[in-house]
């Protein structure tokens, strides 16, 4: 039907709808393609995505397991696929806040990203390598064993930003999930201690409170902190989604971001104005369209280079929230 509607035969149909890229170059028009697209549209024609694995090989699936949605690091990551793997037909599959293990058994995918990998899971990671899965995975010391891991410094990252604001400011207090917990510090909270320390600085337990993990305890944390009345002259929050969190606090409180309180984070996930204004921030530039150009170059086979590391530098972005306004 879909090719009756369009006037072509039924093998362009199956090629423009097969999620296949480069249809022009196949000899294929683009005013042919957007008609046939357009047919299928108006039919409301879904194509069967089991009949096109096994033509093609492939399922037009990427599984993106992300630690927590909600965080703007993690939403970058799936807009940056979403918009790579549009024009090759791929669509995201999210596993969020999850043990994305059980997945890969229900669902067939063309590539899997994981961001925070538990440890020990090496083995695993290799055998479903050699078993044909295309893995991508973000840790700063896995070595690559038939996949692909994407290093992020993130340690030596964070203490570039607690040194910067160091540099700026006579106090620097920290929003992290854990706190100063010694059990569970994590190397962006070691970085900022390392950072005190190395100027002789003495770590402040009440200008370091534990967020949690939610956007509540995020903000109620951020909330008690700035409304001290001897708060830090700013605060380095370890993920943009507690940088949000202490910008709603200073609103409330009716601090001026870069005036009265100085408040950066770390990820480097906008690259416009947040809650109106620029977000001082660290991390590596162009980062998430290029592991988006990774993943969708592994998912549709177009990226063959043997699997390895990718580091990426870190860098400061520094903007509004500690430059004024």
């Amino acid at each position: 039907m879909v090719a009756e509607r369009a006037g072509v035969s039924a093998a362009t149909v199956s090629y423009v709808l097969s999620g296949r890229p480069g249809a022009q170059a196949s000899g294929v028009r683009e005013d042919t393609e957007v008609r046939v697209r357009s047919a299928a549209e108006e039919l409301g024609y879904v194509p069967n995505s089991s009949a096109r694995a096994v033509r093609t090989g492939r399922t037009g699936t990427i599984l993106l397991s992300l630690t927590m949605l909600s965080d703007p690091w993690s939403l970058s990551i799936v807009r940056a696929v979403s918009r790579a793997g549009a024009g090759a037909g791929l669509t995201p599959l999210i596993a969020a806040d999850t043990d994305w293990r059980p997945l890969i058994h229900k669902v067939q995918t063309d590539a899997i990203f994981i961001d925070a990998p538990a440890k020990g899971q090496e083995d695993l990671f290799a055998s479903l390598a050699a078993a044909g899965h295309n893995l991508i995975v973000l840790h700063p010391e896995m070595e690559p064993a038939g996949f692909d891991v994407v290093r992020s410094e993130e340690y030596a990252g964070c203490k570039l930003l607690a040194d910067r604001l160091l540099d700026q400011f006579s106090t620097v207090g920290l929003l992290a999930p854990r706190g100063l917990d010694p059990t569970n510090l994590g190397r962006r909270a070691s970085a900022y201690v390392d950072a005190l320390e190395a100027r002789g600085l003495s770590v402040r337990p009440e200008w370091c409170p534990p967020t949690g993990d939610d956007e509540t305890s995020a903000f109620q944390a951020a909330l008690d902190l700035l409304r001290s009345p001897d708060r830090p002259r700013a605060v380095m929050a370890t993920s943009e989604f507690i940088a949000q969190a202490a910008l709603g606090a200073a609103a409330v409180l009716g601090l001026r971001p870069g005036v009265d309180i100085g408040i950066a984070g770390v990820g480097n996930a906008f690259d416009d104005r947040t809650g109106g204004v620029g977000l001082t921030s660290v991390g590596p530039e162009g980062f998430f369209e290029a592991v988006a150009d990774l993943i969708v170059g592994r998912a549709t086979g177009t990226d063959t280079s043997p699997r390895r590391a990718h580091a990426f530098a870190w860098q400061v972005f520094d903007r509004e929230t500690t430059l004024g306004i």
